[in-house]
């Protein structure tokens, strides 16, 4: 173990309920325990710097104080947002288009919707789906292939029926 980990351990540990204390006074102690546990991590990630900071523990507090101050705003504008819908939003395609796209295999699918429905080039689908962008052309054109023969197939049985 590293000694930056060591030092961290110790600091964590002797100052976890320290910093719980101090934030279950100024927020309910389910939060208090969230905000203390997320600044603690953050801490960890930054190490280097917090340990060096001349109040380490002022800084967890702050970072956690921060981090509740984040939630409730969050919480307070998705509370201001007008109630949903009980009934499922409408569809936004053909519902044949959507049948045809909900049969693809599904890194297909992802494709297909990241591509065309979200309008992201081919090297943004690839860094977000984790694949080579060779990956996503192959998977467009493979997606592609299909959604013409099952679509040609639906019209058919439209005309026949």
């Amino acid at each position: 173990m590293e000694a930056d980990e060591r030092t961290f351990e110790r600091f964590y540990e002797r100052e976890r309920d320290r910093v719980y204390r101090i934030l279950s006074v100024a927020m309910p102690a389910g939060d208090a325990a969230e905000a203390t546990a997320e600044a603690f991590v953050r801490a960890y990630v930054r190490w280097r710097s917090v340990r060096r900071h001349p109040n380490p523990v002022g800084w967890v507090v702050t970072t956690a104080l921060n981090y509740q101050r984040s939630r409730w705003r969050r919480r307070t504008i998705v509370a201001s947002l007008p109630a949903a819908s009980s009934s499922p939003p409408e569809e936004p395609l053909d519902p044949v288009i959507v049948r045809a796209l909900r049969a693809l295999p599904r890194r297909q699918r992802e494709v297909v919707v990241l591509r065309f429905l979200c309008d992201l080039s081919t090297e943004q689908t690839a860094s977000l789906l984790g694949i080579a962008p060779g990956t996503v052309t192959a998977h467009v054109h493979r997606s592609m292939t299909t959604l013409r023969e099952a679509l040609s197939d639906l019209e058919e049985e439209a005309r026949r029926g």
